[in-house]
């Protein structure tokens, strides 16, 4: 769907291969179009708007990046500014990290989000090389607590402060 928006309506096909940020907030806004009910999930997701607005270097970083490449550089205006922070928003929300042999990757995963974060959570997430996501309890839990997960993993956290 993305290449037949930037084939009919980029003005500079050629550039294209530096503008890969822009792709993945891109193909989640054409499930608008593609597959409505995928859509209507990812709506359901968080973005926090109220707070990435609050923080210029996440906000204003998206519009440069993502908003003005999607909307003026590749002049594709079916997605209000809006539509394409909230996007973001929810990426930078809710994707977990996936990276397997030394790529990097975050995926979405259509039920997850349904958990609340914590910093200590009482669940723990892995997934395989096929991207199979399993969440897990990680100590016991009372019954209507709520669960809780981390959408980074935690030693990696450590190692990277």
């Amino acid at each position: 769907m993305e290449c037949e928006l930037l084939s009919r309506n980029s003005s500079s096909n050629h550039s294209l291969h530096y503008d890969y940020e822009p792709i993945t907030p891109l193909r989640c806004l054409t499930l608008k179009q593609t597959h409505p009910p995928n859509w209507e999930i990812l709506c359901s997701m968080e973005d926090h708007n109220d707070i990435r607005r609050t923080l210029p270097n996440i906000w204003d970083g998206n519009q440069t990046n993502i908003v003005n490449i999607i909307r003026n550089k590749w002049n594709i205006v079916d997605y209000t500014e809006l539509e394409i922070h909230t996007v973001c928003g929810i990426l930078e929300t809710n994707a977990f990290d996936v990276s397997h042999n030394g790529s990097k990757a975050r995926a979405l995963y259509s039920s997850s989000f349904l958990f609340s974060h914590n910093c200590v959570p009482n669940t723990t997430h892995t997934n395989d090389h096929n991207y199979h996501f399993k969440i897990r309890t990680s100590v016991p839990v009372p019954r209507n607590q709520t669960l809780t997960l981390t959408y980074t993993y935690i030693i990696e956290v450590i190692i990277v402060q």
